[in-house]
């Protein structure tokens, strides 16, 4: 109760302190959220569901800490933004999204092409779609990769995962990270100075209709709570609630990874499929430096490791900077701007550097 009600305290009180926050930051588009309130309809959405898509995507690991709005863009600074379905945004919002990305600002997209993005910056992108959406049933489709981009480890080369496919098109200067059925869904695009990507994310299938032909939904007895079964299976494990592997959000985590690292930013020596892992970094008010890391996802893997590694790399103008772990007497050494992480089972550590 101690170790608890200290380190909340502690929390509190850096979080006072705090005056930076590296790595990626959340945008949230509100003139998209209430245009897509005023026109709901059922069964229908433009993927905007980036709580749970960063979520799953930051456990791979992206060190994503921070969140803003789109209209507080021109006053904030991060290494990477990503997008929550930037449509209908005002035309000085528009252009200001425009003029980060043809500067060579590291931007990721999140959301359905067609009706998610608006068309200038879909264009920019590299991904776009070809109509307007249809009401297609969520299903299970083929998913290929592009294993040429070394983008993530342990990926398998083709997946299945849950979609309500609508058809994408990418432009000749985008790289297809990985297509369903033809359909890019992840591009990467550095061509002209951009450091630019875009995902049609896979569905969450705790949100699929009742309607797919995936889904029944039971009702257990004495008119308890409504439970959902899959392929007539109850209790199924995270992988087969994803309907995929976890493949697809490697593969996104590995594509902002490379952003990351173009600019000299906090990131990873590689993405791995089989190395789950959560970090974050900031900065406080007297230039010290904080790395938390924590081995929070269990049941991913058909094995009984559960340990996990990772490497970070960290910015150059880190390179003076000693480590040492605030719980507990842990070694830690950087060699080469690299600072290994190894957590056993449950297991966070909280780095401090000072200067």
């Amino acid at each position: 109760m101690h170790f608890l009600s200290g380190n909340i305290n502690a929390a509190f009180a850096d979080a006072r302190k705090t005056t930076e926050v590296f790595g990626p930051t959340l945008v949230y588009c509100r003139e998209s959220m209430r245009w897509q309130a005023d026109h709901a309809c059922a069964d229908y959405d433009i993927k905007e569901w980036i709580d749970e898509q960063a979520g799953t995507v930051m456990k791979r690991p992206v060190p994503i800490l921070s969140v803003t709005r789109v209209e507080w863009l021109p006053h904030v600074q991060s290494d990477l933004f990503i997008l929550q379905t930037p449509s209908h945004l005002t035309p000085e919002h528009t252009a200001y999204i425009a003029h980060l990305i043809t500067k060579g600002q590291p931007i990721a997209i999140f959301g359905d092409p067609t009706n998610g993005v608006n068309k200038k910056l879909a264009e920019l992108a590299g991904l776009s779609g070809r109509g307007e959406q249809q009401d297609s049933p969520i299903q299970k489709y083929h998913a290929e990769t592009a294993p040429h981009l070394q983008i993530a480890e342990n990926v398998p080369s083709t997946f299945n995962l849950v979609y309500r496919l609508a058809s994408n098109r990418a432009s000749d200067e985008a790289q297809v990270v990985y297509d369903v059925d033809g359909n890019p869904e992840l591009i990467l695009n550095r061509t002209g100075g951009k450091r630019m990507a875009a995902w049609d994310p896979p569905e969450l299938l705790s949100r699929v209709s009742s309607k797919s032909p995936l889904v029944q939904i039971v009702k257990s007895e004495a008119d308890g709570p409504v439970m959902v079964r899959l392929d007539g299976q109850m209790d199924l494990p995270l992988k087969q609630l994803w309907g995929n592997t976890g493949a697809p959000y490697a593969l996104m985590a590995g594509v902002l990874n490379s952003l990351l690292s173009s600019v000299d930013a906090l990131h990873v020596t590689s993405i791995n499929l089989a190395q789950t892992m959560n970090i974050a970094a900031w900065r406080t008010e007297d230039g010290g430096l904080r790395i938390l890391a924590g081995n929070v996802e269990e049941g991913i893997r058909d094995d009984a490791d559960m340990s996990r590694h990772g490497t970070l790399v960290l910015p150059s103008s880190w390179k003076s900077v000693r480590w040492h772990s605030v719980w507990g007497k842990r070694f830690v050494k950087t060699q080469q701007r690299e600072l290994q992480i190894n957590l056993t089972q449950a297991e966070s550590i909280l780095l401090q550097a000072n200067r």
